[in-house]
């Protein structure tokens, strides 16, 4: 919108500036060229001089819904020619209430006359509030059906003490036509975030808190943000069943630039520096959280989709202990079409990553049951769950149960190679059925790649895997790969009680490669026909004498035996 201003003789051109991200600013364009010395005095308490033939400025602490008709007074004054004024009615170029500091920096929300009080509610149309630079939420405030654009890079920070709530349909991000993202809501030391039915989108870092703070999230949607929650340290998610519940991640529309790398340190430091706009890069990402957890008492699934990876943990526990019991720290979520798309194998197509560099941290997750009717815990990803220990870290823990994974690469993923996992597989059905490129060495429904020396124990039982692998990809029900440098006896690992590992195009039901005594017995292997489908029990550069239970091979109606005499598992074919 553009208009003009008579200026004795001269005319001054005003227009609203609409490609400023959402903001109240205006573009004025002087009837002087830049030879000129002018004064601009903008009616607000801010002025400029310049030698120039246009100037832009814009406005704060407005509230066009309480004074539509307010105007003000902008003056312009060229020394030696003359002085001129013009009112501005804001309420013709933008409704909204307007807070945070033009230039982008700090501010208080104390300081805005235009938000008083302790809430905004909505109403109609009248629901718009558009935010500058960095607000520190120095008052506890709740926002109501209300629609807050944020300035790129800007955003909240919740200090201690304080209660920040996003309710009944709020929408925070950046205007439509904004091709920036804004920085997010940072939560500190006892400060608290309250939302439901709220929307988050847009965002570098959507939700970050800190240490000590508190969190509380229900029907929440986090869309097209680089990542929704940012865990830094042991945040708080109260007990109750709405606390951290019914809440969707995905990606929607792709997302949005950063353009503002000056006002963070290392803004894209957890995926290596890397930046694509295709896909939002994890829902949840983790670094030295001790205690995170969906409570026990979540009433609604949480679903993750279309990202580059779910939860990513970086040194961080996922788990809970009441009363001496240990509760699932992951459960009640859903992960869907997890793909790395042009990050690296190691940053993305995860439903859950899990990677312990310290030592001693682990990760208890729950699925949703294994069951062919119910919807799937993870459904299109690269790989469900994957889990490393590196750098010579030990004492990590991995729980993974009673899952049913669809469409997916690998299921359970477990890389014990410089570092020391104790893992329990139990209760999962798994279909490996999809060739994602994830790892041209293979797939898998469980891979167990253990070739630490020191003492770990694993533990695979009542899983029903299925394996249809586009050949030529090599597709196994369950894979042990180990060195000839484990100490024997080292290492416990039992693969037991499975009652239906199916080949239908792969190649082994259970493949052991390079690994001491090992406990298989009582698994199933109903469709595992040699040659086509695979061997049922394959072992290679085995030491030792692995602990078969021979019945199992046992075919009872003919009598015949399908394992060779030295008891060494290579040869073995399937019971059908």
């Amino acid at each position: 919108m553009t208009f003009s201003l008579s200026l004795h003789s001269q005319t001054i051109q005003v227009g609203c500036d609409e490609q400023n991200c959402g903001g109240l600013c205006y573009q004025f364009t002087s009837p002087f060229g830049p030879e000129i010395f002018q004064q601009w005095d903008f009616g607000d308490g801010t002025s400029m001089s310049c030698y120039c033939s246009a100037v832009e400025h814009c406005y704060t602490n407005v509230n066009t819904y309480a004074n539509i008709n307010g105007t003000t007074t902008v003056t312009l004054t060229v020394p030696g020619i003359g002085q001129w004024t013009a009112n501005l009615t804001h309420a013709n170029c933008q409704q909204g209430i307007f807070i945070g500091n033009t230039d982008g920096s700090v501010s208080n929300l104390t300081d805005f006359t235009s938000l008083p009080g302790t809430s905004f509610t909505g109403s109609g149309l009248s629901n718009r509030v558009y935010v500058y630079g960095r607000v520190n939420v120095n008052k506890s405030f709740t926002f109501t059906s209300a629609q807050i654009a944020v300035s790129p890079g800007g955003g909240f920070n919740v200090f201690h003490h304080r209660v920040l709530s996003l309710l009944q349909s709020t929408t925070v991000g950046v205007a439509d036509e904004c091709p920036c993202m804004w920085r997010g809501i940072d939560v500190y030391t006892l400060g608290v975030l309250r939302t439901g039915r709220a929307a988050l989108k847009d965002a570098l870092y959507a939700v970050r808190p800190f240490s000590s703070s508190n969190i509380s999230l229900n029907l929440t949607a986090f869309s097209d943000n680089y990542i929704g929650i940012m865990g830094i340290g042991d945040f708080i998610i109260p007990d109750g069943a709405n606390t951290f519940s019914a809440n969707t991640f995905t990606t929607t529309s792709g997302l949005k630039g950063w353009c503002n790398p000056e006002v963070v340190a290392d803004p894209f430091y957890p995926s290596g520096s890397q930046f694509f706009q295709q896909l939002g890069w994890a829902g949840v990402y983790l670094e030295d959280v001790n205690n995170f957890r969906v409570p026990a008492t979540t009433a609604v699934v949480n679903t993750f989709d279309g990202l580059h990876n779910g939860i990513f943990m970086v040194n961080s526990n996922a788990q809970s202990v009441t009363g001496g019991q240990s509760q699932p720290g992951i459960r009640m979520c859903r992960f869907r079409n997890m793909l790395r798309g042009s990050y690296p194998v190691n940053l993305g197509g995860h439903g859950i990553y899990f990677l312990d560099n310290e030592g001693s941290h682990f990760l208890d997750q729950q699925g949703l049951g294994q069951t062919l009717s119910g919807n799937p815990t993870f459904d299109g990803c690269e790989v469900g769950i994957y889990a490393e220990s590196v750098g010579g870290a030990a004492g990590s823990t991995v729980t993974g149960r009673q899952n049913f994974m669809s469409t997916v690469e690998t299921g359970i993923r477990i890389q014990s190679v410089k570092g020391n996992i104790t893992s329990t597989l139990t209760d999962n059905e798994i279909h490996s059925e999809v060739d994602y490129g994830h790892d041209p060495e293979g797939s898998a429904g469980i891979w167990l790649e253990d070739k630490n020396t020191a003492l770990t124990t694993h533990l695979v039982e009542n899983n029903r895997i299925t394996v249809n692998q586009p050949v030529p990809k090599p597709g196994f029900g369950i894979i042990l790969r180990g060195n000839f440098d484990m100490i024997p006896d080292a290492n416990n690992v039992t693969i037991r009680n499975n009652p239906d590992i199916t080949i239908q195009a792969g190649r082994s039901c259970i493949h052991v490669t390079q690994y001491h005594l090992v406990d298989i017995h009582n698994n199933k292997y109903p469709e595992c026909a040699a040659p086509v489908r695979g061997r049922a029990v394959w072992c290679v550069y085995g030491r030792g004498v692995p602990k078969l239970n021979p019945l199992q091979y046992y075919h009872r109606a003919s009598g015949h035996r399908d394992f060779e005499p030295n008891n060494r598992c290579h040869a073995v074919q399937c019971l059908h």
